[in-house]
């Protein structure tokens, strides 16, 4: 019974670790996906680029845009062709966040 115990008490320290882990990480890819949205962004006024901002809640975290014209940059309209800069800033940033390494190094 004392190695079930010490099992069960192991793998909660894990869960702990692991959702550390997770924090760690989403803020990590969160904080480079922001730097590369703010460097692909088209800038006319600066407006767009500087309401770029990065949030961080519960675990999780995203990158997002404070006007109402972000999206119609992002994925263009009728009119206007798209220039997206969020997308290929979220694929880069996932690219470079070493997920593994921070959950090798957290948890085990």
């Amino acid at each position: 019974m004392r190695n079930a115990d010490r099992l069960r008490q192991r793998l909660h320290g894990m869960q702990q670790k692991a959702g550390e882990a997770a924090e760690r990480a989403a803020s990590l890819g969160a904080q480079k996906a922001l730097q590369r949205a703010q460097s692909l962004v088209p800038v006319r006024t600066g407006r767009l680029q500087a309401s770029l901002q990065k949030k961080e809640q519960g675990g999780s975290a995203r990158v997002f845009a404070r006007v109402h014209y972000a999206l119609y940059v992002e994925r263009g309209t009728r009119r206007m062709t798209a220039r997206p800069y969020l997308a290929p800033a979220f694929r880069r940033a996932v690219q470079e966040t070493p997920f593994d390494q921070i959950f090798r190094e957290t948890v085990l």
